[in-house]
């Protein structure tokens, strides 16, 4: 195995290779030596590595990365995740920021590097998928000037959502010239080999991990298991349980791994069931209080989850799931790094980018999901590749040297054999990417607006190069007729529709409109109804409300998950709110709101989601505490603060949208826009703007009726002062920050 300070013989610097020795251990494992030696990792050439989770490919990317960057070349990192975007760039800037390498990060919500980005001035990039898509937009020759991109996550290629965004920029990658050297890091990936083929690049298939994982299901008091790396099967014996329901079966199993010093994760289906889970194991466990997390939570904004959350943390266990903030879900895996809490209780969304490694998961085989036709939740089986990646989160390297396990628990011998078929001995489902008449129209504008397709001819070709076209082309003699006729109609629709222009000549041409829409990243449809209400909007100034009702009903807001029960629904309650008001506010409205007003049909469950959450974005706005809109919208924190962040996104591209249009009230949409992202009234943003370490709503809105109108005001009060409005701890963070 070769050592990491060989890597010297390829020009890298001694203070790089302690950090990676420091980091990473003495050695390079396998698959990080193979990348290296036998596939030109340092030397440009594009690369796919497709390996187990915890192989040691993560790695692989920030060793190509900071050679580019020592190189004095530019490197963009792309990640699929907001969450998993942060905790890259965190990572990264404190690891090099130190020496000097200037890291950034842009996503939809983090827009204070995109200048930087735009003009050269980075060395690490740190991007979403969508965030790449909408720079190059403005800006189609960036990749001229970026010698490396790493794409995490490469199977993200199969994804409904994420998949054509991510296949359209890599299409654009690969029409670059020069082209910059690709990385593409993937689990398993079945069609691994054809996605290379596409990309042109080398393939570099790992199936071993460096520590071992038992997969397996535990019946009874049997753990039935496989190996990952030689596939041998065994089986354990653990306590006896005088119950054959799986809960009972659950908690005795971690109860015995926690007593032999384990860590563990457990997957669960839904996000009542994790809380429900964690305080049960809290109370029969009895481990020490996690008093370091349990001090962290008590500075944070009270939620309605906080509490339980603390009583969880008071027997040495956490819940973590989408409901809670983001500060309490970095709170929870902090604690959960540092050792002191012993066991999550987590839904699916846990597996996917945050490290947190543990001795043993166990994974509950189902989870919740929504049905696309009718909006309804329902149960369906967990797919092969993600109790992969579940699974994959046992026995990290570095952290438990022996081995790791997956369990499945099962309460007879049929379901026993039926889990052991489908996911102990299963194999990954095939994906192909879809034809994409879905946003089809989107990504025509896409090309048009970045000026990448000036004419149909090449709008054919440019779809010709996608994977999709990559796969027909293989299968069978290109079929142009179809494409062609597909282009043509979105083409029309587009010129129809004033997003774009069409020459005499036949070029294409985006217009102001169909830029900023393409730019921002919002469909073609959204784009054409904002443009039509602020131009019949001429003339009168818009209300907040009707702002935000506007942009709910869009279908960009569709996937933000604000619950509606029945009872709101049809007791038509934010109908009722809407009315009064109305009657309050007094004054012209547009066409929608009208619609709601003076319907004599009950609302639409689309239209009374938009008012609902119309009604919470206004509370959010005014500084309402979130623990009280928590208990007004029956909306736990973690969503509201998820919606606001989407929501902060659209009405920023709303307020360029309204400046197009020559609306006289543009500027006041994109403060609007600003307060939606913070949560507060216009006299606190300049506080909010500067991020003032430690500090959220409520401290920022104490310090501003106490005067503190600046950030330099802040931070030139004696502590003494500040004392009177802040926690000690509070202090001490911005005195870090400013030192």
């Amino acid at each position: 195995m070769r050592r990491i300070r060989d890597l010297r013989k390829y020009g890298l610097p001694e203070a790089l290779l302690q950090i990676w020795e420091q980091q990473q251990g003495e050695f390079l494992l396998p698959v990080q030596e193979a990348a290296v030696q036998r596939y030109g990792l340092f030397e440009g050439r594009s690369l796919v590595i497709s390996s187990p989770t915890s192989s040691g490919k993560t790695f692989i990317g920030e060793m190509a990365a900071m050679r580019a960057t020592f190189a004095g070349k530019r490197v963009l990192y792309l990640t699929p995740l907001r969450a998993l975007a942060e905790e890259k760039y965190h990572t990264f800037r404190a690891r090099y920021g130190p020496y000097g390498v200037k890291v950034v990060i842009a996503t939809r919500d983090r827009r204070e590097f995109d200048r930087d980005i735009e003009q050269g001035d980075f060395h690490l990039a740190v991007l979403v998928y969508e965030k790449l898509s909408q720079l190059l937009v403005r800006h189609p020759h960036l990749l001229r000037t970026v010698a490396l991109v790493v794409v995490d996550e490469l199977q993200m290629l199969g994804d409904p959502e994420r998949g054509a965004g991510l296949e359209l920029s890599l299409t654009k990658l690969l029409g670059s010239t020069p082209r910059p050297q690709l990385l593409g890091l993937s689990a398993v990936l079945r069609e691994a080999q054809s996605v290379a083929e596409w990309l042109g690049a080398d393939l570099l298939l790992q199936d071993e991990r460096p520590v071992e994982l038992q997969r397996g299901v535990l019946w009874g008091n049997r753990f039935r298991y496989r190996t990952y790396n030689t596939g041998e099967e065994g089986e354990a014996v653990w306590p006896t349980v005088a119950s054959e329901d799986p809960r009972d079966m659950l908690f005795a199993s971690v109860k015995y791994l926690v007593e032999q010093g384990e860590q563990v994760l457990i997957f669960l289906k839904g996000k009542r069931d994790t809380i429900q889970c964690a305080l049960a194991l809290a109370e029969r466990l009895a481990l020490p209080a996690a008093g370091e997390a349990l001090a962290a939570l008590a500075l944070l904004e009270e939620t309605a989850l906080k509490a339980q959350l603390r009583s969880a943390f008071a027997g040495g266990v956490a819940f973590h799931h989408a409901d809670l903030t983001p500060q309490e879900r970095a709170v929870v895996e902090t604690a959960y790094r540092r050792g002191e809490v012993r066991v999550i209780a987590c839904t699916t969304t846990l597996a996917f980018g945050v490290n947190l490694p543990a001795s043993t998961v166990f994974i509950e085989a189902v989870k919740w999901d929504t049905d696309r036709r009718t909006g309804a939740a329902i149960e369906v089986p967990l797919s092969w590749a993600e109790y992969e990646n579940i699974s994959g989160r046992a026995g990290r390297l570095g952290w438990h040297e022996a081995f790791g396990r997956s369990v499945l628990i099962a309460t007879n011998q049929f379901q026993a054999d039926l889990l052991w078929r489908a996911y102990v001995r299963g194999e990954q489902e095939q994906f192909a990417p879809a034809p994409g008449q879905d946003g089809f129209v989107d990504r025509v504008l896409n090309l048009v607006a970045s000026k990448m397709c000036l004419h149909t001819e090449e709008l054919q070709a440019f779809f010709r190069l996608t994977y999709l076209g990559f796969l027909q082309r293989r299968a069978a003699p290109p079929a142009s007729t179809a494409l062609a006729a597909d282009i043509a109609k979105a083409v029309t629709a587009l010129a129809e529709a004033h997003l774009i222009t069409i020459g005499d000549d036949g070029r294409l041409q985006a217009t102001t409109l169909g830029e900023v829409a393409a730019r921002k990243g919002l469909r073609a449809a959204t784009a054409v109804k904002l443009a039509r209400f602020f131009d019949a909007a001429r003339g009168r100034e818009v209300p907040e409300l009707e702002l935000f009702y506007l942009l709910s009903l869009m279908q960009e807001s569709q996937r933000m998950a604000v619950p509606l029960s029945v009872l709101e629904h049809r007791g038509r309650l934010y109908e009722s709110r809407a009315r009064e008001w109305a009657q309050e506010h007094g004054g012209e409205v547009g066409e929608e709101m009208t619609r709601l007003l003076h319907a004599r049909m009950l609302p639409t469950t689309q239209e009374a989601r938009a008012a609902k959450l119309a009604f919470l974005l206004l509370g959010w706005i005014g500084g309402e505490a979130l623990a009280s809109l928590e208990t007004r919208y029956q909306c736990y924190a973690g969503t509201i603060t998820a919606v606001t962040e989407e929501m902060s996104w659209m009405m920023d591209a709303a307020a360029e949208i309204a400046e197009v249009m020559g609306w006289p009230g543009a500027a006041r949409v994109s403060t609007l826009a600003e307060r939606v992202r913070w949560g507060v009234e216009e006299s606190v943003l300049p506080l909010a703007r500067a991020r003032l370490s430690g500090l959220g709503r409520e401290e920022l809105k104490k310090l501003v009726a106490a005067g503190f109108a600046s950030p330099a005001a802040v931070r030139e009060a004696p502590p003494a002062v500040l004392a009177r409005y802040l926690s000690p701890v509070q202090i001490a963070a911005l005195r870090d920050a400013r030192e």
